[in-house]
């Protein structure tokens, strides 16, 4: 019950009792009653649609991967998503692959062929995660550049799917250049999860 301590604090101020300090006393009752039996609802806009947030979360870093010429599949580090709200409802998540630079020793280069990487929740089926297209990632000869951080476009919560805490494995399906050792160093797997609570 509220009366105890607010009684206290009455007579620690000096305030007669009375009446009107009891009938006080009840409305403050009745207030924090109504207030803990307010239902856990989901975070509301003033027009009523959800507010959405969001979460990064990244794998380890890998020291390099490199293409050769002919196609092959080249594992990419895992992303751990751990933290989610309780009660979070996820509704879109997108990869993104981030390499501090790339560097080729050969000829002219680029990627041979549309290509992508594939993400997979534990050990369920790779799916798309990030297209990748023919001549994408065009160098010079013999040289190296500064990196990026390329964002997935798609949404693969319904495929993968990216619903709660867990590993995700990644991998870059049909990986290959047109020239060898067309390399990328320092690179980093990350989930972009977009959820209302």
């Amino acid at each position: 019950m509220a009366t105890n301590w607010i009684q206290r604090i009455l007579d620690r101020l000096g305030a007669p009792a009375g009446a009107s300090i009891s009938a006080d006393i009840a409305a403050v009752e009745g207030e924090t009653a109504g207030i803990a039996a307010i239902p856990t609802t989901p975070m509301l806009a003033a027009n009523g649609a959800r507010i959405l947030c969001s979460m990064d979360f990244w794998s380890i870093p890998q020291t390099s991967v490199v293409l050769e010429v002919a196609p092959a599949t080249e594992t990419l580090p895992d992303v751990v998503v751990t933290g989610l709200p309780v009660g979070a409802v996820v509704v879109k998540a997108t990869a993104m692959f981030k390499f501090r630079m790339l560097g080729n020793t050969g000829a002219a280069n680029a990627l041979d062929g549309d290509q992508h990487i594939g993400i997979q929740k534990a050990a369920g089926a790779f799916v798309t995660a990030i297209s990748l297209v023919d001549n994408q990632f065009t160098i010079g000869a013999a040289t190296r550049e500064g990196g990026d951080v390329i964002i997935g476009d798609h949404n693969v919560v319904a495929t993968c799917p990216v619903d709660v805490d867990a590993t995700y494995g990644f991998e870059w399906t049909n990986a290959h250049a047109d020239v060898a050792d067309l390399t990328f160093y320092d690179l980093q797997v990350g989930l972009r999860i977009w959820y209302s609570v």
